[in-house]
């Protein structure tokens, strides 16, 4: 029995998933809003307690890192890095937006993840299908979304797209009339993906060393805790 926990809060959902050898055994996904500190913790006790198994029965933990905007994703990561170092047991990190296109499973277009990043900008990057890892086919990046849609537009191949950036910022991605969009409840990073991807690379030895895990901010003023108006207290 190889049990790996999966945690993603990169989104405004917080998803746990735990699997044994590779097959999900238990998994929950609840919307979060800006409470991910107040649902993370419950949601990983009912995830373990369905399947009768406890901390200290884990082989590892696998954690989406983003990108993601601060109040959620530094959440699901300090969770993980703590249970991981408290456990003494591997670490785990994948993209999140990886986990949005492997959750959408075998599809022949190519498969662009996309989603809001306030302040104007989208968080993207693109696959092609893999099993049970997707093919890059670009970098993880924040982007203008019409910029964005400007070098999709560009590309001859088919498109499908999936997040809520589609929603932030539907007369913009309107504009891409070769495009699919997935259903909604692709639009969150999966964490039966995350836990199948983590069983794979753990087979391989491929674990990250803890120092390194560090969430995916892709912008530094999201790495930087407010600390209010100069000269307020």
């Amino acid at each position: 029995m190889t049990l790996i926990l999966g945690l993603d809060t990169s989104t405004n959902f917080v998803g746990v998933a735990l699997a044994d050898n590779g097959t999900t055994v238990a998994a929950e996904s609840h919307f979060a809003a800006r409470q991910h500190a107040e649902v993370m913790a419950p949601t990983i006790v009912d995830v373990l307690s369905s399947a009768g198994v406890t901390p200290h029965d884990l082989a590892a933990i696998a954690v989406g890192i983003g990108p993601g905007l601060f109040t959620g994703l530094r959440v699901g990561v300090t969770t993980a890095l703590v249970m991981a170092q408290a456990l003494d047991i591997p670490l785990l990190a994948v993209s999140s937006l990886e986990l949005m296109a492997a959750g959408l499973g075998e599809v022949t277009r190519e498969i662009v993840a996309v989603f809001d990043a306030k302040r104007g900008e989208v968080f993207y990057a693109s696959f092609r299908a893999g099993d049970p890892t997707p093919v890059r086919l670009s970098v993880d990046a924040v982007v203008d979304p019409t910029e964005l849609v400007d070098q999709l537009m560009a590309r001859a191949s088919d498109l499908v797209l999936l997040g809520d950036a589609v929603s932030a910022y539907p007369e913009i991605f309107a504009r891409l009339a070769h495009a699919e969009v997935a259903e909604t409840d692709f639009w969150v990073p999966s964490v039966t993906a995350l836990v199948g991807i983590a069983a794979s690379r753990l087979a391989r030895g491929e674990v990250d060393p803890l120092e390194s895990v560090v969430p995916n901010y892709l912008r530094t003023s999201d790495a930087v805790i407010p600390t209010g108006r100069k000269g307020s207290r």
